[in-house]
């Protein structure tokens, strides 16, 4: 009998890399995968040419230099870097959304709705991109993240429901202890 093999021959298991964009500029997201997943000569080395895929942020409260695609969540205005966060979601190379926003240190209630979260999948299914995994960490104010406002449907903020409707199959929501 015929089987389909788990893992293609020779190989017996597998597994995935995803780097995590927390701190990281567009200049050290550009650097980082020029580096990862090519093997041109980059400012770090030979790059190693793996393939892994980010996360980013669709906006962000505080920070203006993080990997988030729009300016605020009232114009839906692209920042610059918004075409390479675009290239990156159409080839893969983000495959992750770090929750809403990055909102540490800064109160997003009164910017932030859920009329505005529809229109961040309305925009992904104009790209053809689905997110199939979500970051959900964050300091006490990132109140749209799952565990506060996020899936409870009787805040303004609900969207747990939009993001499984939209992909939305892996939930990420705490740290990995490093030792």
């Amino acid at each position: 009998m015929v089987e389909l093999r788990k893992f293609p021959y020779p190989y017996t298991f597998g597994f995935s890399i995803s780097s995590h964009v927390d701190e990281m500029t567009p200049a050290e997201f550009v650097d980082v995968h020029n580096f990862i997943n090519t093997e041109r000569m980059t400012n770090k080395g030979v790059g190693v040419g793996l393939d892994i895929a980010d996360s980013f942020w669709f906006f962000s409260g505080a920070n203006d230099n993080t990997i988030t695609l729009f300016k605020n969540s009232q114009t839906l205005e692209k920042r610059l870097h918004g075409i390479l966060i675009e290239k990156a979601l159409q080839t893969g190379h983000i495959d992750t959304f770090h929750s809403i926003g990055d909102y540490n240190y800064s109160y997003p209630g009164k910017v932030l709705s859920r009329e505005t979260i529809e229109s961040l999948f309305t925009y992904l299914n104009s790209l053809g991109v689905k997110i199939h995994v979500q970051i959900n960490h964050g300091d006490a104010y990132n109140i749209q993240n799952f565990g506060y406002s996020g899936d409870n449907p009787a805040t303004n903020l609900y969207w747990s429901d939009l993001a499984v409707e939209n992909g939305l199959k892996f939930n990420w929501g705490g740290s990995l202890p490093i030792n």
